[in-house]
């Protein structure tokens, strides 16, 4: 009778872990995030996300918030990168954010803009700063994650105005969150950075910043 019931309590143990799994699985996959980019950890309360790339951490964060909005809560997230920096282990939700404001340490909530609310909202903004949209990429995990390469008439006051953000300031409390690229003059990026709209991270403060 105790090795039935051992028995009858892991095989509890493991489907109640798997549906975690495939939440997190899938939000990855609806990042486009590499294979093995980030898994669970201490009972699925924590994601590790293991990465040396800005973009790719900001996909982490993103499932990692999906995965919490869909009910699993998590105390932290680790990021684990190879080099002198090495890892470093982040409270959830308020990771990377030097601010305080109330609630910031419940997980946030969005309001899903459609596709073309995003597409408009992100097009208006760009021509209002001055720049063109290269690329946009629709990132689809719970609500829009969209990823934006853009090109201004003027890069460098572009970054240093903070026109990135402005590109998606609308949307905020309707997306995911956003990863922007900026060219400057033939094209080079010159500047990237994001944000996740549930967890609180801001523009370039997202893990580690990409060298340009």
């Amino acid at each position: 009778m105790t090795l039935l019931l051992a028995a009858s309590v892991g095989v509890g143990a493991a489907l109640a872990a798997a549906p975690r799994q495939h939440v997190l699985r899938d939000a990855l996959q609806a990042m486009h995030a590499r294979p093995g980019l980030a898994y669970l950890a201490h009972g699925g309360r924590r994601v590790v996300i293991v990465s040396g790339s800005q973009e790719a951490q900001w996909r982490g964060y993103v499932a990692a918030s999906v995965y919490a909005a869909h009910g699993y809560p998590l105390h932290s997230v680790r990021l684990v990168r190879p080099g002198p920096i090495g890892d470093v282990t982040l409270g959830f939700p308020a990771v990377n954010c030097a601010c305080s404001y109330p609630g910031m340490h419940r997980l946030g909530k969005v309001k899903r803009a459609s596709r073309r609310q995003v597409v408009r909202a992100i097009d208006s903004a760009a021509r209002r700063s001055g720049a063109r949209i290269d690329s946009l990429q629709l990132l689809h995990p719970l609500a829009y994650a969209p990823v934006i390469v853009v090109s201004p008439r003027h890069p460098r006051n572009f970054v240093r105005l903070a026109g990135a953000p402005r590109l998606v300031e609308a949307l905020y409390r309707r997306i995911e969150g956003a990863f922007i690229f900026v060219r400057g003059k033939g094209g080079r990026v010159i500047a990237s950075g994001g944000y996740t709209g549930r967890s609180y991270t801001v523009f370039g403060e997202v893990g580690w910043a990409i060298p340009v």
